[in-house]
């Protein structure tokens, strides 16, 4: 009885160092310390419709009228602040050198009401008006902050993505530009969207060993534990959004230079344009995986791999602000 005691712990010990083990290698990233910046971070709530809604507001010191808005929107069973963390708090020290205002909104029950007809997250089961909690944000930046409303940015990852392109295909979009990550057009069929409304700007950035949204199209695997619906592929998403600009074909197709002798992924851009600029352009990280790709963060290996070769939250900036 006792030897039985004694294999039954030792067993035990055993799967549960396996278990660490595991969560060690596939869960495990220890988040960023948080650089030093000129403002503060604020929480902040506003009451949309019988909702009271949260986000982190970043003001950096000496803001002047008329600065441009960017605002964040985090992955599914994610929050704002998390967010924040997981892109190195980049967008917050761009914010302190180039002068803006940076949301990071926290999705209903950490989520967020995309288009897609068949997710069962609680955003969309109780038809969250995430549209009217966006633009009443910018409506309170433009009244307190005094923010330039024709300079509002929209930044999205995988659930938030879909959020931002969302956004990006209303009529009119309360967005000058957008960049996503992680993500990809719902197809057709699965979409209670408009899709002959054109779009303002859009940067996409996705790796093609994303073990979530498959870069070359298909289902959405929540990791075995759900069916998040079919997307188009990324090359297939970028078209579309080019086309209904009226942009035909992309115009260049570059490799973008190796950074890292010990990273082996690497970066192919396409790239759409319009009136002489980038309109559409994807950024294909061949090797990525379900991330933003940048080098302050690196996501937990269940989710591929995180690429330093590009560094998306500078890379977002950057094309909006220098159009």
């Amino acid at each position: 009885m006792n030897r039985m005691v004694g294999y039954t712990a030792a067993a035990l010990i055993a799967l549960g160092l396996i278990l660490l083990a595991a969560y060690a290698y596939f869960l495990y990233a220890p988040l960023p310390e948080r650089p030093p910046l000129s403002g503060h971070a604020n929480s902040d709530t506003m009451r949309i419709g019988t909702r009271v809604r949260s986000y982190i507001e970043y003001v950096p010191a000496k803001l002047p009228p008329g600065a441009p808005l960017v605002i964040v929107l985090h992955g599914r069973l994610m929050t704002g602040n998390l967010m924040r963390e997981m892109t190195g708090y980049e967008f917050d020290e761009a914010a302190d050198k180039q002068h803006f205002v940076v949301l990071y909104p926290d999705g209903f029950r950490r989520s967020w009401y995309d288009c897609r007809k068949d997710r069962e997250e609680a955003a969309r089961l109780e038809h969250v008006d995430d549209p009217g909690f966006i633009r009443a944000l910018v409506a309170r930046e433009s009244a307190n902050l005094k923010i330039d409303a024709r300079k509002v940015f929209i930044v999205g990852f995988s659930n938030g993505g879909q959020m931002a392109m969302d956004l990006a295909e209303e009529s009119p979009s309360p967005a000058a530009a957008v960049a996503v990550f992680a993500t990809s057009l719902p197809v057709r069929a699965e979409s209670d969207c408009p899709r002959n409304t054109s779009t303002p700007p859009v940067m996409i950035v996705d790796g093609t060993d994303d073990p979530v949204s498959p870069f070359a199209g298909g289902e959405i695997d929540l990791f075995g534990l759900q069916n998040a619906g079919d997307v188009m592929s990324a090359v297939a998403s970028a078209e579309v959004l080019a086309q209904r600009d009226g942009v035909q074909r992309a115009e260049t197709t570059t490799d973008l230079p190796h950074r890292h002798a010990d990273d082996p992924t690497h970066v192919r851009e396409m790239r759409w344009s319009r009136a002489g600029k980038p309109y559409v352009v994807l950024y294909a990280v061949v090797g990525g995986g379900h991330v933003v790709p940048q080098p302050e963060y690196r996501y937990p290996r269940l989710f591929g791999r995180t690429s330093e070769e590009i560094d998306g939250p500078a890379m977002a900036v950057a094309f909006f602000l220098h159009r």
